[in-house]
């Protein structure tokens, strides 16, 4: 038996500051039959390095199988 999982939050630190792009990939995976998957909506925030101040926030909503990807 499958166990679903349902994030609520969390965070990943990346530093833009040095000559290499960091890119990051965010997916909604497929289910079976048995086990279908909904959509996945997702807020993305930048956060300044002086937290707790915040830059931007987008909304993405990813549907079964869809994937979203940036570089930093």
């Amino acid at each position: 038996m499958a166990i679903a999982r349902h994030w609520t939050g969390f965070a990943i630190c990346l530093d833009s500051l040095e000559l290499a792009d960091t890119g990051f990939i965010l997916v909604n995976p497929l289910r079976t039959q048995e086990q279908p998957s909904g959509a996945a909506r997702i807020t993305r925030t930048v956060w300044d390095p002086d937290f707790p101040a915040r830059i931007a926030a987008t909304q993405v909503t990813l549907q079964p199988g869809e994937a979203c990807g940036k570089l930093i």
